[in-house]
């Protein structure tokens, strides 16, 4: 695309930096986070510095730090600067990554934080989204992004306990793919909390260092 449509448009995919790849705009509430946003991608593209909390919608970073407890049992497909943050605030996590160099920087982050309660693995495509050796019922909250997800979301909806919750990153990707792995996981996200008269919230806002509304998903069981 041109420079002047990348500038206001981010992508071929939204209308504007200010819609979510859906077509939906971000709220007056979410535009007061803009001047966070600029301050932690400047700070990112010049001097390296990775914001320290999770690389998602900043409401829903502060609706899932008030949900969290210090005994939860939390499962995360994609690590970053969100593994660090929820380790903090829960009682175990288990954190998987398939990029070999992301792994090994969280994990000398971990180390250097003396982070203890993270069973921290580093998986290929094929095995990515299995928690086999995860017993049904017993997580308190999954955060879901990276690799696969639809195949993530089939494998982690049924380890979540009653009144458990999932979040799901960038619910608005390739809206226009029916089919793609975003869509289904969506869809299957919904299907469950259908299932188990649960509640949906979605959250059209500004993430952390990214200069364009992406929608999160946020999901009770």
């Amino acid at each position: 695309m041109g420079i002047v449509k990348k500038i206001l448009r981010a992508s071929d995919l939204r209308k504007s930096r200010l819609h979510d790849e859906k077509g939906n705009l971000v709220d007056f509430a979410g535009l007061c986070y803009l001047p966070q946003v600029i301050v932690s991608g400047f700070l990112r593209v010049i001097f390296k510095r990775r914001p320290k909390v999770p690389w998602i919608s900043y409401r829903a970073i502060s609706e899932i730090e008030k949900l969290m407890r210090s005994d939860w049992k939390v499962v995360e497909f994609g690590s970053g600067s969100s593994t660090a943050w929820v380790a903090k605030r829960c009682g175990f996590l288990y954190s998987i990554e398939n990029n070999e160099d992301w792994y090994r920087m969280i994990s000398q982050e971990l180390d250097k934080g003396k982070i203890s309660n993270v069973r921290y693995e580093l998986r290929s495509d094929s095995d990515y989204s299995d928690l086999s050796k995860v017993d049904d019922c017993s997580l308190d909250f999954a955060l879901v992004d990276g690799w696969n997800r639809a195949d993530c979301m089939r494998q982690v909806i049924k380890k979540i306990k009653k009144g458990g919750y999932i979040y799901l990153d960038n619910s608005d990707k390739y809206a226009n793919d029916p089919d793609g792995d975003i869509r289904v996981a969506e869809n299957l996200l919904i299907q469950a909390v259908n299932e188990r008269s649960g509640t949906l919230k979605y959250f059209v806002d500004f993430a952390p260092s990214q200069f364009f509304v992406n929608e999160g998903l946020l999901a009770r069981l």
